[in-house]
């Protein structure tokens, strides 16, 4: 917040101060004037007094646990001459300040119902929203504003219950058991005088946070009043601005007194922490140079030892290094000899292979493997059967197509010897006179008469070669002989598939399997071998490839250590010099620092003294006149007027002297 809303809060709270002040002393000036009048006098004022009617309203808010009204009593109290009357009722007026609280738990909002019995980080949070507006005049001009309400909520914390408590927008009571939290609000205030709440905060809600276990809480309780705006003097609100020239002046002097006091003692603070740092640092460095000194005499003998250690190194590796050749050399002959022995023996197997290499062995063998495995080797074997088998079924295919077809003509002849008899039954009825659905209501007699006539018929020439005729017929159509071949087909292959199924042919596969499992494993056991070969080679590679680059590295090892002989010996001699001159400065550092350490106590005390002077006498001088007060003096008579104009609940012509409401809310258990 800047210096001139500060001054313009300041200000403000002076006012209602004076306003305070003044009222107090109108109320002393009156006792003091009954003090001097007779008697009987002042038992008549007491009297005129008590005669004075009193009406004040009280209004009941039962709410739920999140602000929710669930009913409200307005209470009104008229005293009178004649005594004190009471009258209650059960009020739907809207109320001109509402309350709504939220609660969150590990910072997601739960409802109330659901946090009974709940562990974790509680907020609750009250807020209260000014619903009533009036429209007053100010310096001949009507506005509409909120009509100022101070809300003080309070509530009882079980500390068995609540840990851990913080408040904003109150203060916290705590005796061991409970704590108390009293929070005060200002609804409508804030927008009322139109300050932007990074320049004026006024309280608007009450927030508690705490730690909870086995959560439960106490009926909270929420009073609110506009008493203490209605009684503020308007006419009070003057111009108080005469002395802000000279007192913006006075304190932008004391703000650059001040920069430039703080300035200097925090410099010199710093360069007195830092000037203990330089003596132990001083006495450090000491200590350190003597160690670097002691250090450096001993590293330049080691390099001494290095230099001839890393020349030894030298001539055996490089002896070593010029045996590498022949090394790998009969390495790779044994391994290529190997090599030929095997595809000799694979040779000899029957398997057809690429010649193995160093380079392409294990990729050749793992696919013999895996052309040899279980399920390959059955597939070949099954074709190699099927193949036999299908050549000697086919060769078989004229007598099965001659078979085939002696049954459909059997077939045929079944179906067109049916045909002919049931016209030859159609001509002996009619003969007779009888149509054919009269056949089956004959007697048997008739029945068996008719049919020796029909088979006597069927055993005819004709007939017969009617019949004949029709099988030759049927035999000679497309259809038939497309019947016939697919038939014939059909019937190869489940004969090929009843000789595949045959213990002989099954026989047959189980062997080749045998034979190629024992040809995986011994392909298998060759890689071993050859794997085991390759391991070997390849490690005599590795080994003459690292002597080869030890032994370059050896030749770099001595060299570097000839140059690092020299450096070492420049070490020596400098960490010498620095051992002695960080003993010199070590020596020197107590006095710097009994320097700095006084001007620093001086510089401390000059600048609490300015800081004394401007808290205690400048900035009070500003804040009591300084500041540009018309724009709030404004807002303020327009918040205090419309604070007199609010009657009540009622809202009725005839006003009350005092209106207050009290706000309860729902335990939670």
């Amino acid at each position: 917040m800047n210096v001139k809303y500060k001054r313009i809060i300041a200000c403000a709270v002076c006012m209602a101060v004076l306003t305070g002040v003044a009222t107090i002393g109108a109320s002393a000036a009156k006792s003091s004037a009954d003090a001097n009048v007779p008697k009987t006098q002042t038992m008549q004022q007491v009297n005129q007094t008590e005669e004075k009617e009193e009406k004040d309203e009280t209004v009941y808010v039962f709410a739920s646990a999140d602000g929710s009204v669930e009913k409200v009593v307005a209470s009104e109290r008229l005293k009178t001459a004649d005594g004190i009357a009471y009258t209650k009722r059960t009020a739907d007026e809207t109320l001109p300040v509402t309350m709504k609280v939220t609660y969150r738990l590990d910072g997601q909002e739960i409802s109330p119902k659901d946090l009974a019995g709940k562990n974790g980080l509680l907020t609750v949070r009250y807020e209260f929203e000014n619903k009533q507006n009036e429209t007053v005049s100010v310096n001949g001009e009507e506005q509409t504003v909120k009509v100022p309400f101070a809300v003080l909520t309070g509530m009882i914390l079980d500390n068995e219950v609540f840990s851990d408590v913080e408040v904003v927008g109150g203060k916290l009571i705590d005796d061991g058991d409970r704590s108390l939290v009293v929070g005060l609000t200002l609804p409508g205030l804030s927008e009322n005088l139109n300050i932007p709440k990074e320049k004026l905060d006024l309280p608007e809600y009450v927030q508690i946070t705490a730690q909870v276990k086995d959560f439960q809480m106490m009926n909270t309780m929420a009073f609110v009043t506009n008493d203490f705006f209605r009684e503020l003097d308007v006419e009070q609100l003057n111009d108080l601005d005469e002395l802000t020239n000279a007192a913006d002046k006075l304190s932008d002097a004391m703000k650059q007194l001040m920069d430039g006091s703080g300035k200097l003692e925090s410099g010199l603070a710093t360069l007195q922490e830092k000037s203990g740092q330089l003596a132990g640092g001083a006495a450090q460095l000491a200590d350190g140079a003597g160690k670097l000194a002691s250090g450096a005499a001993a590293l330049d003998q080691g390099v001494d030892t290095l230099v001839g250690g890393a020349g030894q190194l030298s001539t055996g590796l490089s002896t070593l290094s010029q045996n590498s050749a022949a090394l790998n050399a009969g390495a790779g002959q044994v391994f290529e000899q190997l090599l030929g022995e095997a595809n000799n023996q694979l040779a000899a197997s029957g398997l057809s292979l690429p010649a193995l290499t160093k380079d392409n062995y294990a990729q050749v063998l793992n696919s013999a493997i895996d052309s040899l495995g279980e399920g390959s080797v059955r597939q070949q074997a099954e074709a190699v059967a099927r193949e036999k088998v299908t050549a000697s079924v086919n060769e078989n295919k004229d007598a099965i197509a001659a078979a085939v077809t002696a049954g459909v003509q059997q077939k045929a002849q079944e179906q067109a010897a049916a045909q002919v008899r049931e016209g030859v039954l159609a001509q002996v009825l009619a003969s007779q006179q009888l149509k054919p659905e009269d056949y089956e209501l004959l007697p048997d007699e008739a029945k068996a008469a008719i049919g020796a006539a029909v088979d006597a018929q069927m055993e005819t020439e004709p007939v017969k070669a009617m019949i004949a005729q029709a099988v030759q017929d049927a035999m000679a159509c497309e259809e038939t002989q497309n019947m016939i071949a697919q038939l014939t087909q059909q019937k190869i292959e489940e004969i090929i598939e009843q000789n595949m199924n045959s213990p002989q042919v099954q026989e047959q596969i189980t062997a080749a399997l045998q034979q190629a499992n024992a040809g995986a494993a011994a392909i298998s056991a060759l890689k071993g071998q050859l794997d085991s070969l390759n391991q070997f080679y390849q490690g005599v590679v590795a080994y003459t490839a690292g002597v080869d680059s030890a032994a370059g590295g050896a030749g770099k090892l001595a060299a570097g250590a000839g140059e690092l002989k020299k450096g070492s010996a420049a070490l020596r001699s400098g960490s010498a010099q620095l051992s002695a001159g960080a003993a010199t400065l070590n020596n020197n550092v107590p006095a710097l620092i009994d320097g700095v350490t006084q001007l620093h106590n001086g510089s401390k005390a000059l600048s609490e003294g300015i800081q004394q002077l401007n808290r205690e006498g400048i900035q009070k001088l500003v804040d009591a006149v300084n500041g540009d007060l018309d724009e709030l003096v404004s807002k303020l008579r327009a918040s205090i007027s419309a604070a007199g104009k609010y009657t009540g609940l009622s809202d009725d012509s005839d006003p009350q002297d005092c209106v207050k409401f009290l706000f309860r809310t729902s335990a939670i258990e």
